[in-house]
C-alpha cells in the first residue's frame, strides 16, 4: 500500500485548490512531537477560507486488553487530515481524516469525509450533492446504506444535518479499493472547494452567521468532550495547542 503516494496527491489537491482561491501566502507550518508520535500541522488563513489544515499524524496507542491472560495491543495510526472552514456562513464546513492502520491482522485504509451543511440549499450544495451521489455509486452501495453507516460517528453531535440530512460517509478498505477511495476523497475535496470558490460572495444574514457559530460550538464541545479520539491524545501528551491548529474551528463564540 502505497501510502505515501495517497497521502501526497490529496495534500497536493488540497494546497492547490486553496491557493486558487485565496493566494499562497496564508500558511503556517507547524511539528509537534509528544511521546510517541509526530504531527505535521499546515494552517492556511485567508479571506474566502477563514481557516484550512492540513495535518500528517503518526501515533502509537497501547492498550492493555483484561482479562485471562492479559495483553498489550498496540495500534499505529499514520493519518492525513484536512479541515475546511469558510468564512461565508452559508459554506459548508468539511472535515476529511484518512488513517493507515496497523492492527494484528494486517493493514487497512480508513476513516472518513464529512462535509457539515450551513443551510441545506441546492442553489449552494448542488455541485457537492453530485459529487456525493457519483462516489456513493463507485461503492456498489445504496445513499441510505451509507450513511446509515456514517451516521454513528457523529452519533453525539447535536446537528441537524448530519447523517441523513448530511453528506459524508465511511472510509474503510485495503489494497484492492485503495484508488477508489483515494479519489473520492480528491474529489469531494474539489468540490467543497469549488463550492468556496463560485459562492464565497454570497449574501447571508445574521441568522446564518448565527447558524454557523452555533455548530462551531457543538463541534468544539464534541471533539474537546465527546470524541474518543481527543482522550487518547491527551493521554499520549497531546496538547491542545495541536489539536486547535489541526481540527477546531478558527473562532467560536459562546
Amino acid at each position: 500500500m502505497d501510502i505515501e503516494k495517497i497521502y501526497s496527491e490529496i495534500r497536493k489537491t488540497a494546497v492547490t485548490e486553496i491557493e486558487k482561491i485565496d493566494g499562497k501566502k496564508g500558511w503556517e507550518r507547524n511539528k509537534w512531537t509528544p511521546e510517541p508520535g509526530t504531527f505535521y500541522i499546515s494552517v492556511f488563513r485567508g479571506n474566502a477560507i477563514e481557516k484550512a489544515s492540513i495535518a500528517r499524524i503518526s501515533l502509537e496507542v497501547k492498550r492493555v486488553v483484561e482479562g485471562p491472560g492479559e495483553t498489550l495491543n498496540i495500534t499505529r495510526l499514520d493519518g492525513l487530515q484536512v479541515n475546511l472552514f469558510p468564512s461565508n456562513p452559508l459554506l459548508p464546513i468539511a472535515l476529511f481524516n484518512l488513517e493507515r492502520r496497523q492492527l494484528t491482522g494486517g493493514i487497512r485504509l480508513g476513516g472518513y469525509i464529512s462535509i457539515f451543511q450551513m443551510k441545506d440549499c441546492d442553489e449552494i450544495t448542488k455541485g457537492i450533492k453530485k459529487a456525493f451521489s457519483s462516489v456513493v455509486k463507485s461503492t456498489g452501495k445504496s445513499k441510505d446504506q451509507v450513511l446509515k453507516e456514517y451516521g454513528d460517528i457523529w452519533q453525539d453531535l447535536d446537528w441537524q444535518f448530519k447523517g441523513e440530512k448530511g453528506i459524508g460517509m465511511k472510509i474503510s478498505g485495503d489494497d484492492t479499493n485503495l484508488d477508489n477511495m483515494k479519489n473520492a476523497v480528491i474529489y469531494l475535496l474539489k468540490s467543497c472547494l469549488d463550492c468556496v470558490a463560485e459562492k464565497k460572495d454570497s449574501s447571508f444574514s445574521e441568522e446564518n452567521e448565527n447558524l454557523m457559530f452555533s455548530f462551531r460550538f457543538k463541534l468544539s464541545e464534541f471533539i474537546l468532550v465527546k470524541d474518543p479520539s481527543t482522550k487518547i491524545c491527551f493521554e499520549k501528551g497531546v496538547r491542545l495547542e495541536t489539536l486547535s491548529s489541526m481540527i477546531l474551528p478558527p473562532v467560536v463564540r459562546f
